[in-house]
């Protein structure tokens, strides 16, 4: 391996990540085909039918509004998420344990020096084989590192994928391969900085196969719970409060002219309905995470997230069309 004994002693440097269009209008005079890769939104409550069934209702409202609203903006040839879902490889995009591209670009980071890799033990034993000038054993153990890299990205990237629930036949993601908190550690900011930069390439590559010249990743943050010390209930449901925002990233096939809107608030200014009947159960005994059941008899839950992303769609709307520098049609 190049220079692999300077992996002791040198710190990872910065991978960078795709660049976000800093001129919106440049992403959308570049645009004429965008696809809607994936309308995914948070797992609220627990997999219960009954909660899956909601959340699925909830996706299907906010596709058909998304897909309205994409189609407004500009004259874009929208490709609706249905026909994405047919798109060979559409479900790959999230794979990195065992993908060629990612042994690729790690052995390449490898060679650089920058192998983005959490496990001290395997650095451990580097050390001792650059020690001995073992070279063979180096090159063993930069396969293992580069195997167990390849593990530990994955790992993220199922945490991410595991509280999303997306349309049938589409990857559940959110704005990007990874979100969350993994720790302040050098090697896990890098490999996250790693992991976003190989989902955005081969979607940018997914694109050039596909005839696209853009992909939308369209996200719902969703919540239900209770604040608070007041339990309203009935002979059956208490009540709690739910929340909804939604954003949407752009990836192109030329990376330079992909945009990201961010990432939806959620703090206690986000948007919320009060007097939902999440809860199975009667007072304050029953507002527990275990006992949400989003399909109440009257659907007033379902009714309301429709109604808080339909609102968050607007403000999605307005905010795109200042950025991308859009005018109403």
């Amino acid at each position: 391996m190049k220079n692999l004994i300077k992996i002791l002693g040198i710190s990872l440097l910065l991978i960078t990540t795709t660049t976000w269009a800093a001129d919106g209008n440049k992403f959308v005079k570049n645009t004429k085909r965008i696809g809607v890769l994936t309308v995914s939104i948070s797992r609220v409550g627990d997999d219960r039918a009954a909660n899956q069934s909601v959340r699925q209702a909830i996706l299907e409202h906010a596709n058909e509004n998304f897909t309205a609203m994409l189609a407004s903006l500009s004259d874009w040839e929208v490709v609706p998420a249905k026909e994405m879902a047919k798109l060979e490889g559409v479900n790959d995009l999230n794979k990195m344990s065992g993908s060629a591209d990612v042994d690729k670009a790690l052995n390449k980071l490898a060679d650089q020096n920058q192998l983005p890799m959490e496990d001290d033990a395997i650095m451990k034993e580097l050390m001792i084989a650059a020690m001995s000038m073992n070279m063979k054993k180096m090159n063993q153990l930069k396969e293992k590192a580069i195997v167990q890299t390849a593990n530990e990205m994955q790992s993220k990237v199922d945490s991410t994928t595991k509280n999303r629930q997306a349309l049938p036949g589409l990857p559940a993601l959110s704005l990007g391969a990874v979100e969350g908190y993994f720790g302040d550690k050098t090697e896990t900011q890098q490999q996250l900085k790693a992991i976003d930069k190989i989902f955005s390439d081969r979607v940018s590559e997914f694109c050039k196969k596909n005839n696209l010249d853009a992909v939308a990743i369209y996200y719902i943050a969703a919540e239900a719970g209770h604040v608070g010390d007041t339990f309203v209930s009935n002979s059956e449901r208490t009540n709690g409060h739910v929340k909804a925002n939604t954003s949407v990233r752009f990836i192109h096939q030329n990376p330079k002219f992909s945009y990201n809107h961010g990432y939806p608030r959620m703090d206690d200014l986000a948007p919320f309905k009060l007097n939902t009947p999440i809860y199975v159960g009667v007072g304050h005994v029953a507002a527990i995470p275990e006992n949400i059941d989003l399909a109440d008899p009257k659907s007033e839950t379902l009714t309301k997230f429709n109604g808080l992303v339909d609102d968050a769609n607007k403000r999605l709307e307005k905010g795109l069309r200042k950025k991308l520098k859009l005018d109403k049609k």
